[in-house]
């Protein structure tokens, strides 16, 4: 509640503030809708982590539920035996890990109206969580499908607009590589593969990516930098500076958005993903396959290039 209540509150000193800042309401609105898209990320980060924090005190409280229930068993054992002391520890040992479930779930339930309350602004919408991928990014995917997330979005390193600074791209995350399959497989441990949509990007350049991608465990890519240098981007890394992209791509500088022609870019973008559809299909008959679907998970389709070297 007091996330969405500071976005009211915001919303409110920002009109205020118009009012009181007239001579150039352009500007005050401009800024108002830069502020109000920061607090949304923040309110989308906000539900990643209660949707994790969910999942995992929910874990927490089964596993110390199942404790408390092993030492009662225990208890009752030393009773049987007529060890009183150990019994008596026994029972102590099992009243504790009752009260640490009856935490755990109190908590749970509290995360749960959080999330809950989140997802009703609107019931009818897709709920989709996009996450880095840290070291415990599979805990993060059950944790977002269990607190009703349809879709996880995996975004490896590797990817980023071109302003994202190199030193950001190749240390923050783990390689999508190596997130995605561990994330399907315990997905899959879980019996809920099935349940969530997997969509994976960072890196993802060619229909080849793509098809490894898919085969790692991804129902689908979400693309940025190909789709950009179909449009003739030069990689500048200029995106955000001075007037913006020197080939009017990125920018909203009037002149330089000129510079293309909006027919002109949209059969580009065209003709990239008819190309990766061409490839893609070329790919599947090669494998049997008459669909990309049958392809998800189908890791036995990859090899690494240094093994079959060795080989």
């Amino acid at each position: 509640m007091r996330l969405l209540e500071r976005v009211s509150m915001l919303v409110r000193a920002n009109v205020n503030d118009l009012v009181d800042k007239a001579e150039d309401p352009e500007k005050m609105i401009k800024q108002l809708i830069l502020d109000l898209h920061n607090q949304y990320i923040q309110v989308k980060t906000q539900l990643a982590v209660a949707l994790t924090e969910q999942h995992l005190l929910d874990q927490k409280a089964e596993e110390a539920d199942k404790k408390a229930q092993d030492w009662l068993r225990k208890a009752e054992l030393a009773v049987d035996r007529g060890q009183d002391a150990l019994a008596r520890g026994a029972l102590e040992r099992h009243n504790t890990f009752t009260q640490t479930a009856q935490l755990f779930g109190e908590q749970s339930e509290d995360h749960k109206k959080h999330v809950d309350w989140i997802k009703a602004i609107n019931p009818q919408a897709l709920v989709s969580v996009k996450v880095s991928t840290p070291t415990d990014v599979d805990m993060v995917a059950v944790g977002s499908y269990y607190a009703g997330a349809h879709i996880i979005h995996l975004d490896g390193s590797y990817g980023g607009t071109g302003a994202a600074p190199d030193i950001a791209k190749k240390n923050i995350a783990m390689p999508i590589e190596y997130a995605l399959p561990k994330v399907h497989r315990f997905l899959i441990q879980e019996g809920v593969r099935d349940k969530i949509t997997v969509i994976a990007s960072g890196g993802i350049r060619t229909p080849h990516d793509v098809a490894k991608i898919i085969a790692l465990g991804a129902d689908g890519v979400c693309t940025g930098t190909a789709d950009l240098v179909a449009l003739e981007c030069i990689r500048c890394h200029n995106c955000e500076s001075g007037r913006g992209c020197a080939r009017g791509i990125a920018t909203t500088d009037a002149e330089l958005m000129n510079l293309i022609d909006l027919d002109w870019g949209t059969q580009r973008i065209v003709n990239l993903f008819l190309a990766w559809r061409k490839e893609l299909v070329r790919l599947l008959r090669r494998l049997g396959m008459k669909s990309v679907r049958e392809l998800v998970g189908r890791t036995d389709c990859l090899v690494h290039l240094d093994y079959m070297k060795k080989g």
